[in-house]
């Protein structure tokens, strides 16, 4: 449990550094661009994507599972 603990916080630190790192690149040709005021809010996204690293990995049902996916799997083994 706590190797998992650590390895959350080591990825939502790397994943942070980032993020910062990209606003630091970022927010100058941004200011160019859109203006101060929009570059300013640049700085939201480093804390949006370390939280975004703690959610839960999306997990994605295989095709025979879906309701649809039979229905589908039955007209295209008709055409052939």
């Amino acid at each position: 449990m706590m190797s998992e603990i650590l390895a959350a916080i080591l990825r939502a630190n790397l994943i942070l550094g980032v993020a910062v790192l990209a606003v630091l690149l970022l927010r100058v040709p941004f200011r160019r661009l859109f203006g101060a005021e929009l570059a300013y809010t640049l700085w939201a996204a480093p804390p949006l994507a370390t939280l975004a690293t703690l959610l839960p990995a999306r997990t994605i049902l295989g095709a025979s599972s879906h309701p649809l996916a039979e229905a589908v799997a039955d007209v295209s083994a008709e055409g052939m």
